[in-house]
Parts: C-alpha cells; structure tokens; sequence
C-alpha cells in the first residue's frame, strides 16, 4: 500500500518509520539537532512548500517535511493509504 505524503509524493506504507508533528520536534533543542543532522546528510527532503506541518521518516534514511498534518497523515497509515503496490499511479 501507498501513503500520500504531499506534492505529488507517495512512499510505501512498510517503508514508513515515524510521523512527527514538526512543530515539537522545530522547538525542542534535540529535535532542531536532529533537523540539522538531517539536512547535514542530505538526508531531508523539503516537499512542504515552507509550510511544515510533519515529518515522515522511512527506514531507508530519507525524512519528508510535509504540509500535511502528522494527525491526517497517521489516519491515512491506519486506513492502509491508498493503493496496493501493484496498482499504477
């Protein structure tokens, strides 16, 4: 199955780690090293548009900073996203 994260971007719902609110993890101390870390490897993928609401992690490394929320897209994982993976986009 696929999960809508934004902007046209769609990532397996088995490849998904975490969905993080971006407000918390933007004020705490260890959540903006975190960030920072992220973006140091290249591994922090902006497709929010400037307006990050969540961040998907997936097991391969890669973060998406989303617009959606982390609560919608949560809703979106439990209901088992959007398509199977054999069906085309």
């Amino acid at each position: 199955m696929i999960l809508h994260i934004g902007a046209r971007e769609m990532v397996f719902l088995k490849d998904i780690v975490a969905i993080i609110r971006y407000e918390g993890l933007s004020q705490s101390k260890d959540g903006k090293s975190y960030l920072g870390e992220l973006k140091a490897q290249n591994h922090l993928v902006d497709i929010s548009g400037g307006r990050p609401s969540s961040l998907v992690v997936l097991k391969d490394g890669r973060c998406y900073l989303s617009a959606i929320s982390a609560p919608t897209l949560l809703h979106r994982y439990e209901e088992g996203g959007l398509l199977d993976g054999d069906e085309q986009l």
